[in-house]
């Protein structure tokens, strides 16, 4: 499982908030391993506590409650995504190779990170219907990975790399189909054990439809 070096980021806090900040990531991870197995209906303030090998009274001097444990989770992984799409969207190589890396970029990530997985596709308009702030944060975040994808995508079109196209309907159908290979093992409860094996796939069926040749012209 994917952890954040917290010893590198706190660095420079006195002792007693490093250790305050290192338990809160310890926290945080006991919440992520939990909901990598378990709908976040099911978990409870006690399991994370004894998971993370702390007491209640304890996790509520860092938490006012599981929804701030799970919103912070959620707000970290949305981060790292982010910072991960913006670093490959930001690369000076080519349109080809920053879709390639996107694509290979984000299945390499949903491989890391299952609880994500989980969370993102099974419950997302749940969670974000009892999260407090959950959902306004992601659409925000949404809609500015969304503009910067149809950046790509316009550029893309004007050199010639993809058909005549809508970028909105492009990065609509990305989302979806990326999403869609995720939803339909959940969906049937089969356990995937490499999700990047998917990539190429979403990528050819992509190309197909928007390539200079597949794309409406």
């Amino acid at each position: 499982m994917e952890t954040r070096d917290t010893r590198q980021s706190d660095a420079g806090l006195p002792r007693k908030e490093r250790e305050k900040a290192q338990h809160r990531n310890d926290i945080l991870r006991a919440a992520e391993g939990l909901l990598s197995k378990r709908s976040y209906a099911e978990i409870g303030v006690q399991e994370i506590a004894d998971a993370a090998e702390f007491s209640v009274g304890y996790l509520y001097k860092l938490f006012t409650s599981k929804e701030e444990i799970f919103e912070s989770l959620i707000r970290e992984k949305h981060e790292e995504i982010g910072r991960l799409l913006d670093g490959f969207l930001s690369q000076p190589v080519g349109v080809e190779e920053r879709l390639h890396n996107v694509v290979h970029g984000i299945f390499e990530w949903l491989n890391r990170n299952p609880a994500y997985t989980s969370s993102s596709v099974r419950e997302l308009m749940f969670m974000s219907c009892v999260l407090p702030g959950y959902a306004a944060e992601y659409s925000l975040r949404d809609a500015q990975h969304s503009a910067r994808m149809k950046d790509l995508f316009t550029e893309g079109i004007r050199a010639g790399f993809f058909g005549k196209e809508d970028p909105e309907i492009m990065s609509r159908t990305l989302r979806a189909l990326m999403k869609g290979f995720i939803q339909e093992d959940l969906f049937h409860g089969r356990e995937r054990t490499d999700w990047r094996e998917y990539a190429p796939v979403v990528m050819r069926i992509f190309m197909r439809a928007f390539g200079p040749e597949g794309g409406r012209t």
